[in-house]
Order: C-alpha cells, then structure tokens, then sequence
C-alpha cells in the first residue's frame, strides 16, 4: 500500500502534515505485516496507533489536500492497523470498531461554502432537527443549541432529505457524508429502542 495522490483543492488538509502521517501509518502497516516497508517514516516519527490515527486532526490550508479523500483513507489504513493490533494483542480490540461510543456526542460539522452547493438554511433544519433527536433518545448533549420545540427526525428522513442546490451553498459532499454519519446515529438509537 501506497500514499495515494490526493486531489489538491483550494481550501484543504496541510500537506506536509498529511504526509508526514501517512508515512508513519504505512511503516507501521509494514512493522505489523512484516512486509518491506512501502513508505519511510519521517526519522523523528514514532510508531503509531489506529486510535491515534483515527483521532488525528490535521490544519486547513490554501491548497491543501482534499479533505474527503484523506480522511477515507486514513480510516481504511485505521481499519487496517486496528486488525494487525487486535492480532498480536498489541491493542485492545475494539468492541465495535468505528462506531463512537453512545455518550458521544456528534461532532459539529464545518461545512465549505461553495459556488453551487446545498441550501444553508435547510441544511441547517436538518442538523437541528438531528441533534434535537440524538438528544432526546440517548440523552447525550448537542454540539449546537437547539432551538425549542425542534421536530425530531427518523433516520429514513433524514437519508432520503431533499436538499435544494443554490449559489453559494454548503459543499454537497461535505453534507452528504455528515448527514450520512447522524442518520447512522439515529438508526443505531432507533435500533436499541425501537422508532418514536
């Protein structure tokens, strides 16, 4: 496995930061595997986790890598360690990998605004009316202050949401992924106890 070449965009992850992680995931991945190593590890890095690469954050930039990208990446490569880790027992395994634990809240998403992206006021509904959900069915905080008397939402709703494209929208793809990650959420609560 390789450092793929992630597009470049305008506002985007801090490449020297990117690589310079990823060099260590892959040594890493070589360390564990037993493989050559496909990348050198900067000499100052330290061997690294699948917890910590799948918490790591990275700075935004002028011309900076593809955010989408480099985080589907990394938390394949994430997949990847945690599998060799639970191995050797280097590492508990986790329980149920990539799912947050359910005292966590969402995390609050920062959305690019775009030349032709979703309508930011329906957008937001839908995050209120989201958060408003998760709170009320798992009792864990929401990142944002939701206004009284929000409706809640089913996680099909909020999947299938109709989202208008203006002028100077939310990033599409951005939202697709954020609203992708709360219905999961709802349908997991909806799944311990049952739809309201």
């Amino acid at each position: 496995m390789t450092v793929p070449d992630f597009d470049i965009v305008l506002r985007g992850y801090d490449r020297n930061q990117v690589a310079g992680l990823a060099h260590r995931a892959l040594a890493a991945l070589s360390a564990g595997t037993g493989a050559p190593p496909a990348a050198r590890a900067p000499e100052d890095g330290e061997p690294i986790t699948s917890a910590e690469l799948a918490s790591a954050r990275f700075d935004v930039v002028l011309r900076g890598y593809d955010r989408t990208q480099v985080a589907d990446w990394m938390d394949g490569v994430a997949r990847e360690l945690a599998l060799l880790e639970s191995r050797d027992g280097s590492a508990p395994a986790p329980s149920a990998p990539w799912d947050p634990p359910a005292e966590t809240p969402p995390p609050l998403p920062d959305f690019d605004i775009v030349l032709r992206g979703y309508d930011r006021v329906q957008v937001s509904e839908l995050l209120d009316r989201a958060f408003a959900t998760l709170a009320a069915r798992t009792g864990v905080p929401s990142p944002v202050a939701v206004p009284a008397g929000t409706a809640a939402i089913t996680a099909d709703e909020l999947a299938f949401a109709r989202l208008d494209v203006v002028l100077r929208g939310y990033d599409r793809t951005q939202v697709a992924d954020a609203l992708n990650d709360l219905a999961q959420r709802i349908a997991r609560s909806e799944a311990h106890s049952g739809p309201e």
